[in-house]
C-alpha cells in the first residue's frame, strides 16, 4: 500500500502545472535546514526519514513544509518534546514525575520535591514560568491574608471576613481608601484601582481633558464612556472617552474623524451637488442633486471630500440608460432590449450590415470606426466572414489549444511564430458558427472533463489544456459531434500563407 502511495505521489509531482523537483536540489535544501536525508527523495508531501544535524534525533519532515519555512527538526524547533528532556526540566522545577510523559498539554502525575504532595502540573504551563506545586506557591497566602494584602500594597482597615468580601483598606502608595477582595489580589490584581489605572480621580480626569483642549460639559461618566465636552479650538462639542484622550486622542472634529453637518453641507455645495435631507454620516449615501446634469445621485461625504467630480454621471463612472441608447443610435446600432449595464452583454442590431447579436456599452463607446458591431469594426473577429475552428499544439509548453480565426486574418501565422503547430482545422462559411462551436468546446473541456489550463499567463492560456490530459484527435471528434453547422475539414498543407 505504501509503495502504491509513493508511486501515485511521484506521478502527481510530474503532472503538467507542477514544477518537477530535482532530488539533488531537495537533498541540498534539507541539509541547509539542518537535517540529513537517510533515504532517496520520493515526493514533496511524503515524510522523509532524516537525521537532525544538531540533536542527532531521527525525524520525518516533509520536503514541502521545509521549503515553506518549517524547521527540519521538530525537537530543536520546540514543536515536540523529548521525554528525557521533559523529565529533567520538571526535576529542576521541583517536581518528580510518577508516570511516563503524557504530552506537553496533558496533566502529568508528579510529586512535589518540596512538600511531598502528589500534584498534576502541565508541562507547557510550567515551561512558561509557573510553579508546578499549587500548594507551595499559595501557602503564605493561605496562612496569613493580612500579610498577603500588605505585601500587595494595601493596609487593611477592618477585620478579614472572606476571600470574596470587599475589604476596606488604605493604599500604601496613594493613601486612598480602597475595597479590594483577597481572591483578586491572590490572582495578581493590584488592590488599588487608582494606582492600577482601573479607576480615575475626577479632578485628575478633568485636568487631563483640559490639557487636551477639551472643556467637560457634564460630570465624569467613567473612563470608557463618552464624555460630552466643548473643544476650545474649533468650538464643536465632541464626546470622547477619557481612555482615548489619555492615550493621546483629542477632538474628533479637529482630527477629521467627525464632521460638523454645516461643514459637510458647505463641502457638498462647493463640489457641485445639492444635498436633499439631513447629513447621514461620512460613510453613508447622502441623496443629492447634481447642479450640472440635474440627476439625483447618492454620494457619500467621505468620497465627495476626496474627489474632483462628485457626480457619477458627469464623471463617466455611471451611464444613464437614455444616454447609452442615444450613443448607440448615433453609431447606427438599434438596441433590442433595455440598457443592462456597461459590461453586461446588450442585444443590438447593426443598421449597416444587419448583424444582430450581443455587445457591451464599453465596446460601443470605443473611439474607433464601427465600434459595437463585430462586422463593422476595424479589428477583432468577424462573425459574418468565413472562419476556422482550429486545434494547435505547443511541445515546449506541453499544451493543446482550441480557438477560432477569420480566414486570411493571419492569426494562425502568428501562432506558428510563437511555437504552435496546427493539428486540425474545420472551416465554416459563417464565423458565428465557429464561435458557437468554440464556446461549446470550452464548456466541455472545463466543466464536463474538468481539465485545467496548461499554464496561467499569456498566449491565450484560457483556451489551453495539458498535452498529456487529452489528444487532438479526441478534441476534433468531439467538435464534429457538437456542431450542427456545415463545415469543411481543411488539409493542413492547403493553408494560405496569409492565414
Amino acid at each position: 500500500m505504501r509503495c502504491w502511495l509513493k508511486e501515485k505521489s511521484r506521478c502527481e509531482d510530474t503532472l503538467v502545472g507542477h514544477k518537477h523537483i530535482d532530488p539533488a536540489e531537495a537533498e541540498h535544501l534539507m541539509l541547509a535546514a539542518g537535517v540529513r536525508p537517510l533515504e532517496p527523495y520520493t515526493n514533496s508531501k511524503f515524510p522523509w526519514p532524516c537525521e537532525c544535524l544538531t540533536c542527532g534525533r531521527r525525524v520525518n519532515p516533509q520536503y514541502s513544509n521545509v521549503k515553506n519555512g518549517t524547521a527540519g527538526c521538530k525537537y530543536c524547533a520546540g514543536r515536540k518534546v523529548d521525554e528525557n528532556t521533559a523529565v529533567e526540566f520538571m526535576l529542576v522545577a521541583g517536581a518528580k514525575p510518577l508516570e511516563p510523559f503524557q504530552g506537553a498539554k496533558e496533566k502529568w502525575k508528579c510529586q512535589c520535591l518540596k512538600c511531598g504532595r502528589n500534584i498534576e502540573p502541565i508541562y507547557s504551563v510550567i515551561k512558561q514560568g509557573h510553579a508546578p506545586c499549587p500548594y507551595c506557591s499559595l501557602r503564605l497566602l493561605t496562612i496569613d491574608p493580612v500579610a498577603t494584602m500588605i505585601q500587595a500594597g494595601a493596609n487593611p482597615l477592618e477585620a478579614y471576613k472572606s476571600v470574596h468580601t470587599r475589604w476596606k483598606s488604605e493604599c500604601l502608595t496613594c493613601h486612598r481608601t480602597v475595597f479590594p477582595t483577597l481572591q483578586k489580589v491572590r490572582r495578581g490584581q493590584k488592590p488599588c484601582g487608582f494606582c492600577a489605572h482601573r479607576r480615575m480621580d475626577v479632578d485628575e480626569a478633568k485636568a487631563t481633558m483640559e490639557e487636551a483642549g477639551l472643556e467637560p460639559l457634564v460630570e465624569y461618566p467613567g473612563a470608557g464612556k463618552p464624555w460630552l465636552c466643548k473643544c476650545l479650538v474649533c468650538g464643536n462639542k465632541p464626546a470622547p472617552t477619557y481612555n482615548a484622550v489619555s492615550a493621546g486622542g483629542g477632538c474628533a472634529y479637529c482630527s477629521g474623524r467627525a464632521v460638523n453637518p454645516e461643514e459637510a453641507l458647505r463641502v457638498m455645495l462647493v463640489h457641485g451637488v445639492e444635498p436633499i435631507g439631513k447629513y447621514p454620516g461620512a460613510t453613508l449615501p447622502w441623496t443629492s442633486k447634481c447642479k450640472t446634469c440635474d440627476r439625483i445621485i447618492h454620494p457619500t461625504y467621505g468620497n465627495i471630500r476626496n474627489t474632483k467630480n462628485a457626480c457619477v454621471y458627469c464623471s463617466g463612472r455611471k451611464v444613464d440608460p437614455d444616454y447609452a441608447d442615444s450613443v448607440a443610435k448615433s453609431k447606427e446600432l438599434r438596441p433590442l432590449e433595455p440598457y443592462p449595464g456597461s459590461t453586461i452583454p446588450w442585444l443590438i442590431e447593426c443598421l449597416k450590415c444587419n448583424w444582430r447579436g450581443y455587445t457591451t456599452w464599453t465596446r460601443i463607446n470605443m473611439k474607433r470606426d464601427g465600434a459595437g458591431c463585430p462586422n463593422c469594426t476595424t479589428s477583432g473577429f468577424k462573425p459574418a466572414l468565413p472562419s476556422y475552428y482550429y486545434v494547435i499544439e505547443n511541445l515546449e509548453k506541453s499544451a493543446l489549444k482550441v480557438g477560432i480565426s477569420n480566414e486570411l486574418s493571419g492569426r494562425l501565422r502568428n501562432h506558428k511564430s510563437n511555437g504552435w503547430i496546427v493539428r486540425a482545422l474545420l472551416k465554416f462559411e459563417n464565423g458565428s458558427d465557429a464561435y458557437a462551436l468554440e464556446q461549446l468546446m470550452l464548456k466541455w473541456l472545463r466543466q464536463d472533463l474538468q481539465l485545467p489550463p496548461a499554464f496561467q499567463r499569456g498566449d491565450g492560456w484560457t483556451e489551453t489544456v495539458p498535452l498529456t490530459s487529452i489528444s487532438e484527435t479526441k478534441i476534433l471528434e468531439q467538435a464534429k459531434t457538437l456542431t450542427s453547422a456545415n463545415y469543411e475539414t481543411v488539409a493542413l498543407g492547403s493553408l494560405n500563407a496569409r492565414d
